[in-house]
């Protein structure tokens, strides 16, 4: 099945149960990324959009980053968390000032986790601050994807917090997401001083 439309898509993906992956393999194979973000703006349903999130960010649609910042908006948390989750695959610079305002601004918790990964995943360095304070956060996967995103970016102002915050991390996720992280930041440094040598 090849060239879908929107319309077959939607149709298609509705009314998924976890027992029909084979409709949404079906999708993937035979939409092409321009029908599947006309799908994704034409959709009323949910979990059709998340789908539809997933699968572009799965493909590392960059066409799509307008249509997935959009989605931020969703009202459905399911969505927002998809298309932070596509945004950071993708990796676009450009989504970083929007997933940065979402993620100071949201409230429910995986949104959240996935918009700190996503910023981390875009390489958006303002967000240092806001990743910083959220390593005492109380979720601990958000602490640990907090510090994967300071690792990511190589934030040498995150060291001591990442130290503080380690001291008293309890939670095996976080704990092993801020040693990498303070392990990448340190090599970063030992990088740049062989660059300067």
């Amino acid at each position: 099945m090849k060239n879908l439309k929107a319309n077959e898509i939607i149709r298609l993906l509705g009314n998924l149960d976890e027992h029909e992956y084979y409709r949404e393999r079906r999708v993937q194979r035979g939409a092409t990324v321009k029908e599947l973000i006309i799908a994704l703006q034409t959709t009323t349903d949910p979990n059709v959009r998340r789908i539809l999130c997933d699968m572009l960010g799965n493909r590392q649609a960059k066409t799509a980053v307008p249509m997935l910042l959009e989605c931020l908006d969703d009202p459905s948390a399911g969505v927002r968390k998809a298309a932070a989750d596509s945004l950071g695959k993708i990796g676009s610079p450009s989504a970083g000032e929007s997933l940065l305002v979402h993620f100071k601004q949201e409230k429910q918790k995986d949104a959240r986790v996935m918009l700190a990964a996503g910023l981390g995943a875009v390489r958006h360095r303002p967000s240092i601050p806001f990743l910083i304070e959220a390593l005492s956060d109380s979720h601990p996967i958000l602490r640990g994807l907090a510090a994967w995103s300071l690792g990511v970016l190589r934030a040498e102002e995150a060291v001591d917090s990442l130290r503080r915050a380690l001291d008293k991390e309890t939670d095996e996720f976080p704990k092993v997401r801020m040693e990498e992280a303070l392990t990448l930041i340190s090599a970063g440094d030992e990088h740049s001083n062989r660059i300067g040598d």
